[in-house]
């Protein structure tokens, strides 16, 4: 789909105006939205590719910079060491009261979108990861992809390093959908069932193969364990996000052809 992305806003929040980049497809009608969370480097540009996909797939789409109150406008932090530092840093220095703050005005600002249905999900990358997993206590928020969320086993989010994300899972009353990397040191084997356990239901993906992706089976509060084999393809992660979001929100979804290029996972 032909898509408009080249919006922003600043959304008020109670730390100050949060620039918020709006992308969504031209065609007339509306769409479900989607509130995507960044890494700790903010809105990079493949993040803006991500919601370029995204708004391709017929989703309105919404991403805050998420340390708006730490960072001037329009910050972009490189993907170096000092970046990795400076974001770091910030992570640790907001308030999580924050954090809450502005999925909710997020959130907020999206259902009242006039392409946007009204039906919604949030998804995010790393610490977005973290950030879409603490969004869906929110009950407008329907779905909700986490890729690789950072720290929840450790309760270290914001100022104080003692976020209550792992006590606030009986909020959640949409579908979760949680991608782990193999060799992820944010979100290590041995964390991962701390995350586990403390979901009340839990439903397993079969790991699948070259040829044929799993089908997502993220039920109500269900944690799907993901193994990718060995060679998997982008398309595959972006599939089985697409599918939960689209099932959710009650969009018609179409995974695309599987011509795409290959990533060679390298580990044990």
């Amino acid at each position: 789909m032909v898509i408009k992305e080249n919006e922003f806003i600043d959304i008020p929040t109670p730390a100050g105006p949060m620039r918020t980049y709006v992308l969504y497809p031209v065609a007339e009608g509306r769409y479900p939205g989607i509130v995507l969370f960044s890494e700790i480097f903010q809105v990079t540009g493949p993040i803006r590719r991500s919601a370029a996909v995204l708004a391709g797939h017929g989703f309105v789409v919404v991403i805050p910079e998420i340390f708006h109150e730490l960072e001037e406008p329009g910050t972009v932090l490189p993907y170096d060491q000092a970046g990795a530092d400076r974001g770091n840093a910030d992570k640790i220095n907001k308030e999580l009261s924050s954090y809450d703050a502005d999925a909710k005005a997020a959130l907020s600002y999206l259902k009242s979108h006039p392409k946007c249905t009204g039906k919604i999900g949030s998804m995010g990358f790393c610490i977005g990861g973290h950030l879409a997993f603490r969004s869906a206590t929110n009950p407008e928020v329907l779905a909700a992809p986490c890729c690789y969320p950072t720290d929840i086993h450790k309760r270290s989010l914001g100022k104080g390093l003692n976020d209550d994300t792992l006590d606030r899972i009986p909020e959640i009353k949409g579908e979760l959908l949680v991608v782990f990397g193999r060799q992820d040191p944010h979100a290590p084997r041995e964390g991962r069932p701390t995350i586990y356990n403390a979901l009340p239901t839990l439903e397993q993906t079969s790991p699948g193969t070259n040829s044929t992706p799993p089908m997502p089976s993220c039920g109500t509060k269900g944690l799907d364990t993901m193994r990718p084999p060995r060679g998997w393809s982008l398309q595959w992660r972006w599939t089985c996000s697409t599918a939960s979001l689209a099932r959710a929100t009650s969009r018609k979804f179409k995974a695309p052809r599987r011509r795409v290029i290959r990533v060679t996972h390298k580990g044990p």
